[in-house]
This record gives C-alpha cells, sequence and structure tokens, in this order.
C-alpha cells in the first residue's frame, strides 16, 4: 500500500509532465509558496520555492554544486584533440566518456576555486564593459539587418524568424567563431535537453553527442584564420598557452557559453516580444517612451524567467524554515516562483514595465550570478527595442501560447506574429 508520501510526490512529478503545467506552472508554485515553502519529494529532494529562501540558500556556503573531481588524466581520460586526430580502438566508447567529462570542466556547476579561477577568466575575455560596449554596436547592426529582411512579409515568426538566429549570431561573434546557425539550434536543443531533473537515456545521449559536435566545433576553428582573436575562444586559446587553462577546459567553457548564451536570451527576447504583445498597454507604454526598455527588460525576466530553477547539495545538516535539510540532499531552487512572490513586489502576477526594481532572481544570486547577465539583457533590449520599431502594428496571431515542454527552461517553441 502507497504512503501519502509517496502518493504526493507522485502527483507532483505528475503534474509537472502535465500539458498545464507547461502553460502556466505559476499556479503550481503559488500553492506550493502557500501550502509547503519547503517541500520534500522523492525522498531526499527538496522544492524552494519562497524568494526570501531561495535568495538566503544561494548565498549560503553550506549548500553547492555536487561536482566531483575534474582531472581526467588520472582516470585515463585522454585530452579532446589526441582523442580526434588519433583514433584507435573503442572510439565511440572513448569519445562519450570523454564527452561526459568535457561537461564537468564547465563553469556551470562547479564550486570554488575551480569556478573562481573559470570566472575571472571567462570574464576578461568577453564579458568587461568595453567588449560590451563594442559588441552592442554590432547586436545593433544585426538586429536591424534581420528586420529589414523580414518587414516585406506579412506573418513572421519571431523564434524562428528572429530570437533564434540574431542571439546565435551574437554569441557566436562574442565567442569568436563563424555561425553555424542549423548545427547550433541542434546543439542547443540537445545539450540543454540533457539537463533534466531525470534525464532518458536518449536525452543523457544526445548531450554528449552535442559536447562532441561542439568540441570539434571549436578546436578545427582554432588554427584557421577567420575566427576572431578578440573573442573568448582566442582569448583563452592564449591563456591556455601560458598554462591559466587547459585546452579541454577551453572547448568546455566556449562550449557551455555559446548555448546558455543562445538558448536562454532567444527566449528572454520571445518571452519578452509575447508579453508586450499579449498586454498591449505596456506595449503602447514602452513605444511611446522608449527609454522604458531597461525596466521593460527586467520585468520580463521576472514575470517569465528563461532559467527557471537551480540545484544545490546540501554540504551540511541544514535547519532552515522549520524543515532540517541533511547533507547530501538536493535542493531545487524555483526561481520562477521566487520571481512571482509577492513578498518579493506587490500583485506580482501583474505585468507592469514601469514597476520599481526589484531583486528577482532570475540570473541568480551570490556567487554564481550569471556571468552574461550583462550581455543578455543588453542583446534583449536592443532586440525588443528594433522589432517595435520595425513593426509598428505587430500582433499576436494567436493568443495561445507553445510553451517547450521542460521544466528546466521558460521559453516558446514558437511565435507567429502578423506585421500588419
Amino acid at each position: 500500500m502507497k504512503s501519502d508520501h509517496q502518493t504526493r510526490d507522485e502527483a507532483i512529478e505528475s503534474y509537472i509532465a502535465r500539458r498545464e503545467f507547461q502553460t502556466d506552472p505559476y499556479t503550481f508554485y503559488s500553492d506550493l509558496r502557500t501550502r509547503r515553502p519547503f517541500y520534500k519529494f522523492n525522498g531526499n529532494n527538496w522544492l524552494i520555492s519562497g524568494h526570501a529562501n531561495v535568495a538566503s540558500i544561494l548565498t549560503d556556503p553550506r549548500f553547492a554544486y555536487a561536482d566531483g573531481p575534474v582531472s581526467g588524466a588520472a582516470a585515463g581520460i585522454e585530452d579532446w584533440e589526441s582523442l580526434v586526430t588519433n583514433p584507435s580502438d573503442n572510439l565511440v566508447a572513448r569519445t562519450r566518456r570523454k564527452c561526459a567529462h568535457l561537461m564537468r570542466l564547465g563553469i556551470f556547476g562547479r564550486n570554488p576555486p575551480y569556478h573562481t579561477r573559470l570566472r575571472s577568466l571567462l570574464f576578461r575575455a568577453s564579458f568587461t564593459r568595453e567588449k560590451l560596449a563594442a559588441l552592442a554596436l554590432r547586436v545593433q547592426v544585426m538586429a536591424d539587418r534581420m528586420l529589414e529582411k523580414l518587414e516585406g512579409a506579412s506573418k513572421i515568426d519571431i523564434i524562428a524568424d528572429y530570437a533564434d538566429p540574431l542571439t546565435a549570431q551574437v554569441i557566436t561573434q562574442a565567442i569568436g567563431v563563424p555561425p553555424d546557425l542549423p548545427a547550433m539550434r541542434r546543439w542547443s536543443r540537445d545539450l540543454s535537453g540533457s539537463l533534466t531533473v531525470d534525464p532518458t537515456p536518449i536525452e543523457r545521449e544526445r548531450g554528449l553527442l552535442a559536447m562532441a559536435g561542439l568540441a570539434e566545433y571549436l578546436r578545427k576553428t582554432v588554427p584557421g584564420q577567420d575566427h576572431d582573436s578578440k573573442g573568448m575562444l582566442g582569448f583563452l586559446w592564449e591563456a591556455s598557452a601560458n598554462g591559466q587553462i587547459s585546452r579541454d577546459e577551453v572547448l568546455a567553457n566556449c562550449a557551455v557559453v555559446l548555448v546558455a548564451g543562445h538558448i536562454t536570451t532567444q527566449h528572454l527576447i520571445g518571452n519578452g516580444t509575447y508579453l508586450l504583445l499579449k498586454h498591449p498597454a505596456q506595449q503602447q507604454l514602452l513605444r511611446d517612451n522608449p527609454a522604458l526598455i531597461s525596466g521593460a527588460v527586467e520585468e520580463i525576466l521576472r514575470y517569465e524567467a528563461p532559467l527557471q530553477r537551480v540545484k544545490r547539495i546540501a554540504q551540511t545538516d541544514v535547519a532552515i524554515g522549520g524543515e532540517t535539510i541533511r547533507k547530501g540532499q538536493a535542493v531545487f531552487l524555483l526561481l520562477g516562483s521566487a520571481n512571482r512572490d509577492p513578498e518579493l513586489c506587490a500583485d506580482p502576477d501583474r505585468f507592469d514595465i514601469t514597476r520599481d526594481p526589484v531583486q528577482h532572481l532570475s540570473f541568480a544570486f551570490g556567487l554564481h550570478f550569471c556571468i552574461g547577465a550583462a550581455l543578455a539583457r543588453m542583446e534583449a533590449g536592443i532586440a525588443l527595442a528594433s522589432l517595435l520599431r520595425h513593426f509598428p502594428r505587430l500582433r499576436l496571431e494567436s493568443d495561445e501560447a507553445r510553451w517547450e515542454k521542460r521544466s528546466l527552461f521558460r521559453g516558446l517553441e514558437a511565435l507567429p506574429v502578423l506585421t500588419d
């Protein structure tokens, strides 16, 4: 006979998989915040939904990523260049093992001091104020050219025709590699799809294949004359010659930044377009006063966070919120729920681009605050302002949104709009 606890666990897992959750997770989040702000499920996992608790755990050193050793040499794992340039027996198995190792070398999911070293290098490579200012000029040119080509169409898909190719081109410019849009779409979809709470064997395999494709794409770019030596890849490759970072770490981190910078900013632009078209009064406010764009981007981030949750592991027993989270247990911090907490702001389910600034958690918080936050904000601001300027009569084809069927990310599969 099933216990009440097992029944509740199964009910939650079943609900998260349902279409209702994909369409509207916020009703579920509200219920969690009210009834079970610390919800234990599957024995050793917790859902944390309130803003104060999520922000507190994000800055609490007693919670960290479940990282492990990063030295592949000790485990007999050869570097990527040796693997692909000197193939031998069991190449498929060795490649699979190597790709799993590369995934562990990225900055995402790593703790200090490894994280600290990588963050400093990546920031200097692509995310300084000077480099972002230079990139912003190129983003504006790319957005305008893309929209000019679309101006003759009576109907466009904001995701396929604009948000996806624009974000792919921007992040490849930041990395310093030539864009391969079809491959980027496939790699982003497959690698991010392997990051669900419990990926299927097929999703895991697709994630490994995506990492293999990205690693080889980056490796082949480095020796060529086309890559931008001022981008992240060129900067880090030079740093590897000075012993600051290994070549495998260069490939792994450029790969994960390519995917993260592509998919989350694509979702931000798509979600923002949908919200502005869904709320015509807010759209008109922005059209009348373009200076509101920064506040609009922040409200879009708060209202529909592209990244809905992050995971941490308790490093010791922690008493919090009247509960005890045991060492080794996982906490899933629901960023999308925290951003809609009434304790954060009044009337949180109202979309308001003039809202006073609030501490939304869409880029996380603390030590692991998103390193690409400034790039995403700049890119989304330019993309949305340019879209409204080029298409003064833009409107939704349908009120029904086609949300992706993943609980980790919040984004649209497609967004067809009419232009006249």
